[in-house]
C-alpha cells in the first residue's frame, strides 16, 4: 500500500490568477496501456495550505465542501491504493498539484 505523505508548501506557489487547486495521482506503469489515475481532487480552495494523509478519502474534514473528489480509473471516488499485479515491474506514482484559473461551477 502506498502511503500518501503530507503535501504542503507547494500550495503557496499558485499562479497569479488562480482560483483553486487540483491534485492528481497517476500511475504510468499500470498494466493498461493508458496508465491509471488513482486520485483526482478538483476545486481545492486557495486557503487550503496542506493536505495530510486523511485527505485521501471522499468524506474527510481536511477538505471543504467545495473541493470535489472525482472518480478514479476504477470508478471510485477518493484515492485508490497502489496494487501492482504480482510479478509486475515497480510502479511510479506521479502526484501533481495544479493551479487552476477557474472554479468548478457545476454545482453553482
Amino acid at each position: 500500500m502506498l502511503e500518501i505523505a503530507q503535501v504542503s508548501d507547494i500550495f503557496g506557489a499558485a499562479v497569479e490568477d488562480a482560483k483553486s487547486f487540483a491534485v492528481t495521482c497517476f500511475d504510468p506503469d499500470a498494466s493498461i496501456e493508458s496508465g491509471f489515475w488513482h486520485w483526482v481532487v478538483d476545486d481545492i480552495p486557495l486557503e487550503i495550505a496542506a493536505l495530510g494523509t486523511g485527505a485521501r478519502t471522499q468524506k474527510n474534514v481536511m477538505l471543504t465542501e467545495r473541493a470535489k473528489h472525482l472518480k478514479n480509473d476504477a470508478g471510485l471516488f477518493g484515492y485508490l491504493d497502489s496494487g501492482p499485479s504480482s510479478g509486475h515491474c515497480p510502479h511510479r506514482y506521479i502526484f501533481a498539484v495544479q493551479s487552476v484559473k477557474c472554479r468548478n461551477t457545476a454545482d453553482q
